[in-house]
């Protein structure tokens, strides 16, 4: 469960989106894009479809922050999409 300080802080994580954007990467595609954080904002500010976007994108860019995905507490909204437990496998994780 994340704590209310620690959710207020994560609603202005989800509003640097855009912020992230561009200072991650300028569109080259690479590491540094910060796909996996997107991917946590929208997770939890209930955006599955871009969620799962973003975190299709980390695993093609094989970011290190996918390690997390299973006790990410930033992602539990997406754990009853059938999508997660897709992704778990393509990764060769247990559901």
């Amino acid at each position: 469960m994340v704590s209310g300080e620690a959710a207020a802080d994560v609603r202005v994580f989800a509003g640097s989106i855009p912020e992230l954007r561009v200072r991650g990467c300028g569109g080259r595609g690479t590491h540094s894009d910060r796909a996996y954080q997107i991917a946590e904002a929208f997770a939890f500010s209930g955006q599955p479809d871009e969620a799962f976007r973003w975190l299709n994108r980390a695993y093609d860019q094989r970011d290190v922050e996918l390690y997390w995905i299973k006790h990410d507490p930033l992602l539990r909204n997406l754990e009853r999409d059938n999508r997660y437990k897709v992704f778990l496998r393509r990764m060769n994780l247990p559901e």
